[in-house]
């Protein structure tokens, strides 16, 4: 399942960003804010100063306001200086649900990567419930001048037996890259396990 396909799945409710998740849920102390899935049992950190999209189970953050989506709305298209994070469970792709976090990996760049990307081990405390992590980047093609090129750093994990992709988008070559990749990174890290609503 290549990226772009993941994209045309979650990054469709830009328009529609409010600080109460009517799927997840958003729990704030200060100026820190969590976004909370009950359905997986997890919550997650939200980077400062960035909005949250409401309509997912997982999580959604854009570094960039509504005033900057409409060619992100309407053509995948990444304003300069913006960057997407984006939580997504593999149980969502029926009959891939066997595949092992490196195959994932390989499979999610599909066609869409300049070079295959190679995953490699991540370490990761075990604070977060995370039991284990493979990481992978590239920039991804394009196929003519109008095509943005991105790139795209990817985290596969396992967390209570379930197998989940958190993305990272942005421009390539854009001078911010390493600060949404510290981000990325920052972000992933703060995951921490929750009881879910109605367990006994």
């Amino acid at each position: 399942m290549s990226l772009t396909r993941i994209a045309q799945y979650v990054f469709t409710a830009m328009a529609s960003i409010a600080l109460v998740c009517a799927q997840g849920k958003l729990e704030e102390r200060g100026n820190t804010r969590r976004f909370v899935s009950e359905k997986y049992g997890f919550s997650i950190a939200v980077p400062t100063k960035w909005l949250v999209d409401p309509s997912k189970d997982t999580a959604m953050f854009f570094s960039f306001g509504p005033s900057d989506s409409g060619e992100f709305n309407h053509q995948l298209k990444l304003p300069k200086g913006g960057a997407v994070i984006s939580v997504v469970p593999l149980e969502v792709f029926h009959g891939l649900e066997s595949r092992s976090l490196s195959d994932w990996a390989m499979a999610d760049a599909g066609d869409d990567a300049v070079e295959k990307p190679s995953p490699r081990p991540l370490e990761i405390s075990s604070t977060t419930g995370i039991t284990k992590a493979v990481m992978s980047s590239y920039d991804s093609k394009t196929f003519g001048p109008d095509d943005q090129p991105e790139h795209r750093v990817n985290i596969f994990w396992e967390f209570r037996q379930k197998l989940f992709a958190a993305h990272l988008m942005y421009p390539a070559h854009d001078s911010k890259g390493p600060e949404f990749e510290k981000i990325f990174l920052n972000t992933i890290h703060s995951v921490r396990p929750i009881e879910k609503a109605g367990k006994q």
